[in-house]
């Protein structure tokens, strides 16, 4: 009787479970559950003492209610699994997904993140529609299919892991990114805020600059090449290449820039001029060069930007400071294993044209003085003329023993005459082409008088060309004409040649019924851009002068071989080389008094506008 009652109780139990209110409350379910651990250890008890009592059948049905129990035990656990996973996903939803849909903190979420947390939304609302699926079912339905839901509550939760993995993953490398990103503006802002001047040798003010002529200048250009490519630690750092103006020192500096530039060397390179205000600044010489070493390689950054987070007005600093904190110290910084294999190129032209030589040359013995500390090799190429200073830094002590010194009055009268000649015939052969003059033009003794006129200057036949193939003259062979149309002798004096032209040039611009208002416009025009030493546009020009725009350009029409004469009127004119300058202010090289520029007169003048 008793096993009848308990084999009664437990089959009510079950029916009670089987129709269990599916919306009762937490605690209940735990009551529920915990009565169902009772009632399973029960039945495993019973099904183990009614062994060997001889009553047909009972333990195939207590073994059944036990399977039954278990099963409502596996529906019960199913049923909690999916409540807390419905729970963790509104944990989700609470804590990632919508305050991340706030439009203020949204802005900042990198927008591959922003994806990553749009594809978990749409897996949520997934795995909820399941879970309300499964609430909706009956107690039946549960019980009869608990294997099935077991199986969909496993990959439901792998669904769930993999897209908070995903998520994790994605987002510590979006932020990454984002940081390094963020990192890399601020260095780029650091970087852009160090003053630096437009005097690279590709900077598109030079518009005028030009490569040595293949075939020209070889034995200079091997010079140079050998000693670039000497990798022995005791051979000189600088190389020191020193001549007169006009003998394309500019031009070989050009040559060397491009060529260590091609082969990934050229760390920085800087050409002065005095015809510019901040190409000619003493002050934008080095925090140039830091910035273009910033950009030349990422170790050079990194230590270069950390300088200027700690001091970021370390550009307008004096230029001591600016060697020290800016190149030296960042420089001796880089990492052994991160510095560059091959040797580093700064590339200087033109030093004798920055408006305090003196003490850029003293800084400059500073950076060399440190470059054996740098963490790699360092090289530093530079060109100007023989000026005092410059030559007796060069060839004394502490630079001459690292400076390898070539003088280019050295170089022997027939090799810089065969190379201005090969420059003349090529140019002039293309000239000839454009212009549709029957060969042979010009003659070999057209050529030769040429040749004899620029003695070692190129800068002549540079001039002679511009004035020869004057667009506004169209008439090539006419040009070459005049230019030889006076008798020439040379008497050894370098510059003869080129002031004879320079004369020819003038002399023609102004050729006609000349009258003082014509040689006045010429003084004010041309003894403005002379004296200011700065480039100005056609129209700023006559707004200085108080002159209408063509009155400026007819004053510097016929100049176009020696100034840089702009179509229109807000581009600005440029004299084209320095020694053009220095003959219109020499009172002995430049013999008509009429184009003389007197540069005294022409500062009292200037400060009466």
């Amino acid at each position: 009787m008793r096993i009848r009652f308990l084999y009664r109780s437990v089959v009510g139990f079950v029916l009670r479970v089987l129709h269990r209110d599916k919306h009762a409350t937490h605690q209940e379910n735990y009551s529920g559950h915990s009565a169902m651990a009772s009632l399973v250890l029960a039945l495993t008890i019973m099904n183990r003492a009614l062994d060997g009592v001889p009553i047909p059948g009972i333990q195939g049905a207590i073994a059944a209610l036990l399977e039954v129990v278990r099963t409502l035990r596996h529906v019960d656990e199913n049923a909690q699994e999916f409540a807390y996973l419905r729970e963790k996903v509104l944990l989700i939803d609470r804590e990632i997904v919508k305050p991340l849909s706030d439009p203020t903190m949204r802005a900042n979420v990198p927008q591959s993140l922003q994806t990553d947390i749009e594809n978990l939304v749409r897996d949520m609302r997934d795995i909820v529609g399941t879970c309300q699926s499964y609430v909706r079912k009956s107690s039946m339905e549960k019980f009869f299919g608990y294997a099935e839901d077991i199986a969909i509550l496993e990959s439901l939760n792998r669904q769930m892991d993999d897209a908070l993995k995903w998520l994790t993953t994605r987002g510590v490398i979006s932020l990454r990114i984002e940081a390094e990103a963020v990192r890399r503006r601020m260095i780029t802002d650091l970087l852009n805020r160090l003053p630096h001047a437009q005097a690279r040798y590709d900077a598109g003010v030079r518009n005028q600059a030009s490569s040595c002529l293949e075939g020209t200048r070889t034995a200079l250009l091997q010079a140079i090449q050998h000693w670039i490519d000497d990798d022995n630690p005791q051979a000189p750092q600088v190389f020191w290449l020193c001549g007169l103006a006009g003998t394309g020192k500019s031009t070989v500096a050009q040559t060397v820039a491009e060529t260590l530039q091609k082969s990934n060397r050229l760390g920085a390179s800087f050409f002065f001029s005095r015809d510019e205000a901040e190409r000619r600044n003493p002050l934008l010489l080095f925090s140039s060069i830091a910035y273009q070493l910033a950009w030349f390689h990422t170790s050079f950054q990194r230590c270069i930007a950390s300088s200027l987070e700690s001091n970021p007005d370390l550009g307008r600093a004096v230029m001591r400071t600016q060697v020290e904190k800016l190149i030296i110290e960042p420089l001796q910084k880089v990492p052994i294993n991160e510095a560059p294999r091959s040797p580093v190129f700064i590339v200087i032209d033109a030093l004798d044209e920055c408006n305090d030589v003196e003490r850029v040359i003293d800084r400059i013995i500073i950076l060399a003085s440190e470059l054996p500390t740098l963490p790699f090799r360092f090289k530093i190429f530079i060109t100007s003329r023989a000026d005092p200073h410059i030559s007796n830094t060069f060839t004394s002590s502490p630079m001459a023993p690292i400076t390898r010194a070539f003088l280019l009055h050295d170089i022997e009268k027939p090799i810089v005459k065969g190379d201005i000649r090969l420059y003349l015939s090529h140019h002039l052969t293309k000239i000839a082409e454009r212009y549709s003059i029957p060969l042979p033009w010009p003659s070999q003794e057209q050529l030769t008088a040429l040749v004899d006129r620029a003695g070692d200057l190129f800068i002549f036949a540079v001039t002679a060309l511009k004035f020869i193939s004057d667009a506004h003259q169209c008439d090539p062979q006419a040009q070459l004409d005049f230019l030889l149309a006076e008798e020439y002798s040379e008497d050894g004096k370098p510059y003869k040649g080129m002031n004879h032209l320079y004369l020819r040039i003038l002399r023609e611009s102004i050729a006609g019924e000349v009258d003082d208002t014509v040689l006045q416009r010429f003084q004010s025009v041309v003894g403005t851009l002379v004296v200011l030493q700065d480039p100005l546009s056609m129209k700023v020009l006559g707004d200085l002068l108080r002159m209408r725009t063509e009155a400026v350009r007819g004053a510097l029409a016929g100049l176009h071989a020696v100034i840089v004469v702009p179509s229109g009127k807000d581009q600005e004119i440029r004299l084209i080389h320095p020694s053009f300058v220095e003959f219109l202010t020499s009172r002995k090289r430049c013999s008509d008094d009429r184009l003389f520029i007197d540069e005294a007169l022409h500062d009292l003048r200037l400060a009466k506008l």
